[in-house]
């Protein structure tokens, strides 16, 4: 009876010694956190832009809603590096280093809760386009009023009755555009138009144009023919005065306002 207790007692031992002696189980590996990813883009005048293109390592991964702001949840390991950015939409452009930011996910402790820190980027993009302003002035012979301007196909304007029309329009500077005056039948040139490159610095462009009406009879000219005969009665006749004096100088018309400063 003792030697089989010494026996069962042996067994026992041996048993917990082997456990004892294994290799220890492997640690649980790290856990990923949650990380708040936020943007927020402004026209850098506090104007929030939408729709703005939000990369994720340099992955798009969704775009800003009507109020200029983008969040989203990032599922990552403490220790990894995320980068935030934007893409400038078009007619804008992002100062260097301003469109992104990089970050090592960190983890802080709530509460004896452990949560990730959120990641935040603040944008502000510069604006490309500018303020146009066209004057254009139409001459012809039987007036030129109510005739349409256009821009690109689009009309914008149209003349009054002194021929004068202007409009105002936002473009970026260095794109081609095209203007053109709707001419009334059967005025030349017809409907002509004008292309050119908007310029970087020039904001004002100024277009005149002469038009001509080819079913209009033009005035005959007469021109006095000198007479052999005796020189007649300035007073009897239509015969203008030799000696009288005529001023030279046009009178100005009154109530026509040169809009070109002319």
């Amino acid at each position: 009876m003792r030697v089989r207790n010494l026996a069962a007692l042996f067994a026992i031992m041996s048993t917990h010694m082997a456990i004892g002696c294994g290799d220890e189980p492997p640690p649980e590996p790290p856990k990923p956190h949650n990380y708040t990813l936020e943007v927020e883009v402004t026209d850098g005048q506090g104007t929030m832009l939408p729709n703005v293109a939000v990369k994720v390592d340099e992955k798009i991964v969704g775009h800003t809603d009507a109020e200029g702001k983008f969040s989203a949840v990032l599922n990552e390991l403490a220790g990894n590096t995320v980068t935030l950015g934007v893409v400038a939409p078009s007619g804008y452009r992002f100062a260097p280093d301003t469109d992104s930011v990089t970050e090592i996910l960190k983890t802080t402790n709530v509460r004896g809760q452990v949560t990730g820190v959120p990641v935040f980027l603040s944008a502000a993009a510069e604006s490309l386009q500018k303020d146009y302003f066209v004057w254009v002035k139409a001459d012809c012979d039987n007036g030129c009023k109510d005739w349409p301007v256009l821009l690109d196909g689009k009309e914008m304007a149209r003349t009054n009755a002194l021929g004068y029309a202007h409009f105002s329009f936002t473009d970026q500077p260095r794109n081609d555009v095209e203007i053109e005056i709707v001419a009334k039948k059967p005025n030349t040139p017809s409907n002509p138009k004008y292309g050119f490159t908007l310029d970087t610095g020039s904001t004002v462009y100024r277009i005149e144009q002469a038009f001509t009406d080819p079913s209009k009879p033009k005035p005959v000219v007469r021109r006095a023919r000198p007479s052999g005969g005796k020189k007649k009665d300035a007073k009897a006749g239509n015969v203008p005065d030799p000696g009288a004096f005529v001023d030279p100088t046009p009178k100005k018309e009154t109530g026509v306002i040169d809009l070109f400063g002319n």
